[in-house]
């Protein structure tokens, strides 16, 4: 209310970006959806590539979630340009395994292992080892889509791997 009042936008969006992950996260994309229209606007006034990059992207996301698979390519598109602006290799990344999703809903298996393999060589690369777990979450997904089982496992697999360790990682530091 503060910063509504004030017409602070920064913390405004980062606000409505904050209630939209919490729908997404439990599922009410609906609302999502809402706050995540509610935040945009307000990131490109802050003219910060990546919070635009940040609200493309979740936009692109929560409707991907409602089925509505006309409309996200576009904002996963320029979610990647924002993040090229900036060279936010990371978020490049979770942009092309958050892009095989709707790949994979829309039978599109073999475009959606491509964008997963670019994905994963750009964590890879950037040792962005949380993301590579996910990526391989998603590649077992795809996998298991396709058909192929014991690659779906081996995947998997790597995925808990990944996940003990960098649980052990962050227990450590903390």
């Amino acid at each position: 209310p503060i910063a509504k009042r004030l017409g602070v936008n920064k913390p405004l969006s980062d606000a409505y970006n904050d209630l939209g992950n919490v729908y997404l996260n439990t599922k009410k994309y609906d609302k999502a959806l809402y706050y995540y229209q509610l935040s945009l606007p307000l990131a490109k006034k802050t003219d910060q590539a990546l919070a635009i990059g940040i609200g493309y992207a979740n936009l692109s996301i929560t409707l991907t979630n409602l089925k509505r698979y006309e409309e996200p390519e576009k904002f996963m598109l320029l979610s990647t340009t924002e993040y090229n602006k900036i060279q936010n290799k990371e978020g490049i990344a979770s942009n092309l395994k958050n892009y095989s999703q709707l790949l994979a809903e829309t039978k599109r298996l073999n475009e959606a292992e491509l964008s997963l393999k670019k994905a994963m060589e750009i964590a890879v690369k950037n040792k962005f080892d949380i993301l590579k777990q996910n990526i391989f979450e998603s590649m077992a997904e795809v996998s298991k889509l396709k058909g192929e089982l014991t690659d779906a496992y081996v995947k998997q697999d790597s995925a808990y791997q990944l996940q003990t360790k960098n649980y052990n990682i962050n227990t450590n530091k903390e």
